[in-house]
C-alpha cells in the first residue's frame, strides 16, 4: 500500500487554535513543518507552533504538535508551487526511505540502557529542532 498524506499540510504562518490548551482563547501560528509516518502507514503533518502575538521569545514556549491536536484553523497562510514541491519531496523521502531493522538499544556493562544525557539531548535539539521526530 502506498503511503498517503492524511489531512491538509498547512502553510507557514497559518493561525490555529489547539485542543487541550490551558486557555481556549490562545492562538498559535505555524513556524515549521514536517511529516511523519504513523502506525497505520499514513503520512501525517506535524508542526512547530509559536504563541500569537509573541512568537519565539524566551518567556513563551515554541513547541511541536501533531495535526490531530488542532482544534480549528483560523487562517490559512500563503502557499505557492514551492510549498507543493517541498511537500512532494518530503513524501518522496518517506516513501523511498530504506527499511530499517528495529534497532536494539545497546546495554552498558552495568545493564542500563545507554541514553543521551539531558544536556546532550538539549544540544541535539538546538542543532536540529526536529531531532526527536527523526529518531522515531
Amino acid at each position: 500500500m502506498s503511503k498517503e498524506l492524511v489531512g491538509k499540510f498547512l502553510p507557514l504562518g497559518s493561525m490555529l487554535k489547539l485542543k487541550g490548551t490551558e486557555d481556549d482563547n490562545l492562538l498559535y501560528f505555524v513556524v515549521a513543518r514536517a511529516i511523519k509516518e504513523n502506525e497505520a502507514a499514513e503520512i501525517v503533518p506535524r508542526y512547530k507552533v509559536a504563541p500569537h502575538p509573541y512568537g519565539d521569545i524566551p518567556t513563551k514556549a515554541v513547541f511541536s504538535i501533531e495535526s490531530t491536536q488542532i482544534n480549528e484553523v483560523l487562517f490559512e497562510a500563503y502557499e505557492d508551487e514551492q510549498d507543493k514541491t517541498f511537500l512532494d519531496d518530503l513524501i518522496y523521502q518517506i516513501r523511498h526511505a530504506p527499511k530499517q531493522a528495529v534497532k536494539q538499544e545497546q546495554e552498558t556493562e552495568i545493564g542500563k540502557v545507554d541514553k543521551p544525557s539531558e544536556a546532550n539531548e538539549r544540544e541535539l535539539l538546538i542543532q536540529d529542532p526536529f531531532y526527536k521526530f527523526r529518531k522515531r
